[in-house]
């Protein structure tokens, strides 16, 4: 079994988000120190994560060339953008009007509409 997993440093109420080489994004309750929530529907390990600004979403991608949003009050599956590429860096901006990848090919910016 391989462990490496990816960490966000820091926790909104909802939990620590976590991705994995099982495919799937976790929420954390740390209190209770259990996973609250499996985020599921990958095709292949999840390298990075991030909060939306706003606290709730969750975005997670990796080498399945997909960036899928979730909200991590309730495990709901939101929304995914296909790459072509592998994404091996997210960041999403202090406005949450954008996300910025860094995959094998580019960086690429895409724009968040109203949801």
């Amino acid at each position: 079994m391989n462990a490496t997993m990816s960490w966000i440093s820091e926790s909104v109420s909802s939990g620590y988000p976590s991705g994995s080489w099982d495919k799937s994004v976790q929420i954390w309750d740390m209190a209770d120190r259990k996973s609250a929530f499996v985020l599921k529907g990958y095709s292949a390990e999840v390298l990075v994560i991030a909060w939306h600004p706003e606290g709730i979403r969750v975005v997670g991608a990796g080498l399945d060339k997909t960036l899928r949003i979730w909200d991590s009050t309730t495990g709901e599956y939101l929304r995914s953008l296909g790459k072509n590429t592998a994404l091996y860096a997210l960041v999403i901006a202090l406005d949450g009007r954008f996300i910025v990848t860094g995959g094998e090919n580019r960086v690429t910016k895409l724009t968040l509409s109203a949801e």
